[in-house]
């Protein structure tokens, strides 16, 4: 018998999915093993930053005259925190 997932898990596979829009396939909310499956084949799309935090970024880094990291630019969380520190 497989094991289930944890309800933080659940929690990320239910926030991965409204994101992108997606359905969640009934075996992630039994088996441990989908879950993590699904969370692995989506969370990379799931986290990359929107067009608009993209552009106001851009717009920092022309108006400050700095570089964005690439790997900030990468992550829509990484990105949200790099526009906080910088965007004064």
């Amino acid at each position: 018998m497989s094991q289930a997932p944890t309800e933080k898990q659940i929690s990320l596979a239910r926030l991965i999915a409204d994101k992108l829009k997606i359905e969640i396939p009934d075996t992630v909310y039994d088996d441990k093993a989908a879950c993590s499956a699904f969370i692995d084949a989506n969370q990379a799309q799931a986290l990359r930053p929107s067009e608009k935090q993209l552009n106001f970024a851009s717009k920092i880094a022309e108006r400050k005259k700095i570089q964005i990291p690439d790997e900030t630019l990468a992550n829509g969380r990484a990105l949200s925190r790099w526009i906080d520190e910088h965007k004064d």
